[in-house]
């Protein structure tokens, strides 16, 4: 029939409430013109995805003028107060908000054409939205989404942004033991280094304490962290077989890593000057200073020099983490895992304990790249967090009698953007590469297929649902649907036979 119904509801103590409605029949249209813009990803290898938008022409009438445009009732940057869901043959197709910004009225024809956006607009509309992220075990990617939706509701009264992350699994990238990543180099070789004999004197190294290292579960945020620590004393020797003087250097370092290897680095490095003996007040107050740094960092002298001593392998989850030494040179601590961490740690808080708060759209395009994902927004206008995998979705099988137009090109091949990273806790410059790596990897071998399918009554084809065509699997990443012409145009990634 393609009878189109569209119902302007507001919002009220979390529910929607029916204002007013514009409903075809068959004797009468009242919806003149209809049309929906495609869902689809706007990137390969990245979250990017534009909103989706329903126009529609429709002829005014009281309610629509006093509420639509009068321009009385609307929020800030041109939001109505009134919310659309839309129905073709008594199943809604969309849900979304009204964009008065967009209001176009033909006077003489009395012609209202309305604008319409699915709700994950509100997050690019509010791009100063911010958050304080203080939970010290991390947030999940379904709570960065449902944190962000909530901030946007308590700006919006009545407007509502329903989120479901269910079935939300992104997909596996591991980096092999074989190859682990080296997250930083303590290297001590200046610390053990001597002057040049000069003047009488010589110069070599007594008693050196450790280098004593290891890693540490700090188990309130279920993170890695790393210490290391060295004392070094240089002694002077003049040639009168006399006189001595001797040089004490410190050092100490804790290494926290976010986001399984986003790390950060906090540093103790003293030395004195040259001293007459080798223990005296100048050392103990250097000592006692060591001692307290390393409590405050999370660990003591005793259990960096303790019995077995910090350990030089733990692993946290989907993470090992281990170390490369060189006796007298350097110590690097290393990982291997999962790239994808269970929780995110946004914002700069972890690092220096502030109270800043951090866009919350930042964090989100972040944790999109990361877990390769993007939102989409289901026909009743539910957000939903998806993973760009071919393992959620149930394959729809299309009988090939349907199937009007195929025809396949090479993918694009994309060097993903990850500068959305920098938005995490510790320095992202070791995630970078790996993440870029392996979106590149991921994408750079599809072939790119262009399929106009029959028949809209008899499939569904979602964006990021699975096609199967003649025993091929396809995975939609656009899809337009021509309510006229009665079929969708749709753009899929082939999928290998393993998907």
């Amino acid at each position: 029939m393609n009878l189109f119904r569209v119902d302007f509801l507001h919002g009220r103590d979390l529910s929607l409430i029916l204002d007013h409605s514009l409903i075809d029949t068959p004797a009468a249209r009242a919806i003149i013109s209809l049309s929906l813009s495609p869902d689809a990803l706007t990137a390969v290898s990245s979250y990017s995805r534009e909103p989706r938008r329903l126009t529609f022409t429709c002829f005014t009438d009281t309610w629509l003028t006093d509420n639509l445009l009068s321009g009385t009732f609307e929020y800030d940057r041109y939001i109505s107060h009134f919310q659309v869901n839309v129905y073709r043959d008594e199943t809604q197709i969309f849900a979304g908000i009204i964009d008065t910004s967009q209001l176009s009225y033909n006077v003489a024809e009395e012609l209202l054409t309305i604008t319409c956006y699915t709700r994950d607009k509100l997050f690019s509309l509010f791009p100063e939205v911010d958050y304080q992220y203080i939970l010290s075990a991390g947030y999940t990617p379904a709570w960065l989404l449902q944190y962000h939706a909530a901030q946007i509701e308590d700006r919006l009264p009545g407007i509502y942004l329903p989120v479901d992350t269910t079935g939300f699994l992104p997909a596996e990238n591991e980096v092999p033991y074989t190859d682990p990543v080296t997250l930083a180099d303590f290297d001590y070789t200046d610390m053990r280094a001597t002057p040049a004999p000069s003047n009488g004197w010589t110069y070599g190294l007594i008693s050196p304490w450790g280098p004593r290292y290891g890693w540490h579960h700090e188990t309130a945020s279920n993170t890695a962290w790393f210490f290391f620590s060295q004392i070094v004393t240089v002694k002077a020797s003049h040639s009168d077989g006399v006189t001595v003087r001797y040089k004490m250097r410190y050092r100490a370092r804790r290494l926290r890593l976010y986001n399984h290897i986003c790390h950060n680095i906090d540093e103790f490095d003293q030395a004195t000057d040259w001293l007459e003996t080798e223990s005296n007040d100048t050392t103990t107050q250097i000592m006692n200073d060591l001692e307290a740094w390393l409590i405050a960092m999370g660990t003591s002298l005793s259990a960096l020099t303790g019995s077995p001593g910090l350990p030089s392998t733990l692993t946290i989850g989907a993470s090992s983490y281990g170390l490369t030494a060189y006796a007298d040179h350097y110590v690097r601590p290393n990982w291997y895992g999962s790239l994808i961490p269970a929780k995110l740690f946004p914002g700069s808080g972890y690092i220096d304990a502030s109270a800043d708060r951090t866009p919350c759209l930042q964090v989100l395009q972040a944790m999109l790249l990361l877990t390769n994902a993007t939102i989409t927004a289901a026909p009743d206008g539910t957000l939903l967090l998806r993973a760009k995998s071919a393992t959620l979705p149930p394959t729809q099988y299309v009988d090939p009698a349907d199937v009007i137009s195929l025809s396949l090109s090479r993918l694009d091949s994309e060097t993903p953007d990850t500068g959305a990273l920098s938005v995490l806790a510790g320095d992202t410059s070791l995630l970078a590469p790996l993440l870029r790596d392996h979106l590149t990897a991921l994408y750079a071998s599809l072939w790119r297929a262009e399929i106009t399918l029959d028949r809209l009554d008899k499939y569904t084809p979602a964006l990021l649902a699975a096609l199967s065509i003649n025993d091929v699997s396809y995975l939609v990443n656009s899809v337009e649907t021509d309510y006229v012409a009665d079929e969708y145009r749709i753009i899929a990634w082939i999928l290998p036979p393993s998907a």
